[in-house]
């Protein structure tokens, strides 16, 4: 996936500044790993690549506990490690919180909180119920 195609250029306020939206390019993957009924495992990684910046790579896996409770850990090459927790509402409703704790030398505040709210559109057979016809 890609964030900022159109390299717009960056204006606060009424000030208008030469500074541009740099086009960032990311690569993701993981696998749902269903270990049995109870658990499933889904390791994921992501590389990160932005114009002026070096790459950032991160490595993170989450398990999935009844097919509604979640936790899961990910680690940020040289920078971050975020643990995360949330609960599955039915097929369609996730919700969640994660902490990043900064790991470098510079470390200007504790770390970082997000809240999150998922929603599933569509079908998903990994989700669904099976049915016996």
């Amino acid at each position: 996936s890609m964030t900022q195609i159109l390299g717009n250029k960056f204006k606060a306020g009424t000030f208008d500044t030469k500074s541009k939206l740099v086009l960032t390019h990311y690569i993701t993957g993981g696998y749902n790993w269903d270990i049995n009924e109870m658990f499933r495992l889904t390791p994921n990684f992501m590389v990160k690549v932005a114009k002026g910046t070096p790459a950032s790579f991160e490595l993170g896996a989450k398990l999935l506990v009844q097919k509604k409770y979640w936790a899961g850990i990910s680690y940020r090459y040289s920078d971050a490690l975020a643990i995360m927790g949330g609960l599955n509402f039915g097929k369609y409703v996730s919700v969640g919180y994660s902490y990043d704790i900064r790991v470098t030398g510079i470390r200007q505040h504790g770390g970082s909180h997000e809240i999150h709210l998922g929603f599933m559109i569509g079908k998903n057979p990994k989700v669904e119920e099976k049915t016996e016809e």
